[in-house]
């Protein structure tokens, strides 16, 4: 018995610490890509569509974030936003005809990632 109990006591020291991860609040992660519309005309030579993704709190609806990108058929484009402490990458594209486009956005915290979306859709005319 008393090898039992020194063992159990060696185990327990010589085991690392486990660290204990609070469950963070569930994000929900919201994209977009859509013509740009000026007075309800959509304008054929300046950036002609908008990507969008919006990260709430799940349940709350409460903002974390939002980035938004305006891109021109056979564009590509990434960009990152800081709402501390989440990190907001957002990459979308749109095909050289402008009939489908592509968007990706992850969520971190520092380097953890929390939540990635991705979304791909036929956008008509």
């Amino acid at each position: 018995m008393k090898n039992i109990l020194l063992l159990l006591c060696a185990f327990a020291v010589a085991a690392p610490a486990v660290e204990s991860v609070v469950a963070d609040r569930p994000l929900e992660v919201r994209i977009e890509v859509r013509p740009r519309m000026v007075n309800g005309v959509i304008p054929v030579r300046a950036t002609p569509y908008t990507a969008s993704a919006l990260v709430t709190e799940a349940g709350t609806r409460r903002t974390i974030g939002s980035v938004d990108i305006d891109l021109r058929p056979g564009e590509s484009k990434k960009q990152i936003d800081r709402a501390t402490p989440y990190r907001i990458e957002f990459e979308s594209k749109i095909s050289a005809d402008g009939l489908r486009a592509a968007a990706v956005a992850s969520v971190f915290d520092h380097d953890r990632l929390l939540t990635r979306q991705t979304a791909s859709m036929v956008l008509g005319r």
